[in-house]
């Protein structure tokens, strides 16, 4: 029988991290030339001994899960009154989408530490330098250092209205210059693989009128009289 979808965010996002602590990845740094070194290396080996001297049993991995659920389930509804308050009070202001931040750096933040605790999980289980964006209806998150964001969950209602990508199209590693056509990539935002579909930017200097894009440029940063982008009255 398959299993059935999480019902909510907060249950998704608690169910990844219960998988997370049962097989944790250490990533430290990338592979690009000049950020892996001997350092790196032992120290990532140094944490999955420790981590593998207390392993996570199926009881309490469940147990974290359910009080995670509901620490994440409070923080988001605190969030979401805060917004709503500020709205009614500073309607001028841009809005938000309600969300919860969670992440380890090199120990987890204080709801992971917290559930893990309660739950008898050790800390030494939650993989380094990994975090996640918990919104109502869609989940994101990365493990690892350097590792693309992937979405964890969804509600069918965000997936008709998926935005795009819209990653700057780049080139010239490792100089990483904004590529000439000032392009963004149109696949749907947190795809898997590499970026494409490419579309011009349609954004719009209230300033110069170039694009977005044509402000972060090497010509650009190098121009004595840098033009700071400025949103135009026209763009959405």
């Amino acid at each position: 029988m398959q299993e059935e979808s999480p019902k909510t965010a907060a249950r998704a996002a608690a169910e990844w991290w219960a998988t997370q602590i049962g097989s944790p990845v250490f990533r430290i740094v990338g592979d690009r030339p000049g950020e892996r070194d001997l350092g790196a290396t032992f120290f990532e080996a140094f944490a999955g001994d420790r981590a593998a001297r207390n392993p996570v049993t199926e009881e309490a991995a469940k147990r974290f899960a359910d009080l995670l659920e509901t620490a994440i389930a409070d923080d988001l509804a605190a969030d979401s009154e805060r917004l709503a308050a500020r709205a009614r009070d500073r309607p001028d202001d841009p809005t938000y989408a309600p969300h919860v931040s969670i992440g380890v750096d090199y120990g987890p933040d204080r709801i992971l530490a917290d559930a893990a605790d309660a739950a008898g999980v050790d800390d030494s289980r939650f993989p380094i330098k990994t975090n996640m964006s918990v919104y109502e209806d869609h989940v994101v998150g990365k493990v690892g250092y350097g590792s693309p964001r992937a979405l964890v969950w969804s509600t069918p209602e965000w997936e008709q209205s998926r935005p795009e990508c819209g990653a700057w199209r780049v080139t010239g590693y490792p100089d990483y210059d904004v590529h000439p056509g000032l392009s963004l990539c149109g696949l749907p935002r947190y795809h898997e693989g590499e970026c494409g579909e490419w579309k011009p930017d349609p954004s719009v200097c209230g300033r110069c009128g170039k694009s977005r894009i044509a402000h972060s440029t090497k010509a650009a940063y190098g121009a004595g009289d840098r033009c700071r982008f400025e949103e135009s009255l026209n763009d959405g």
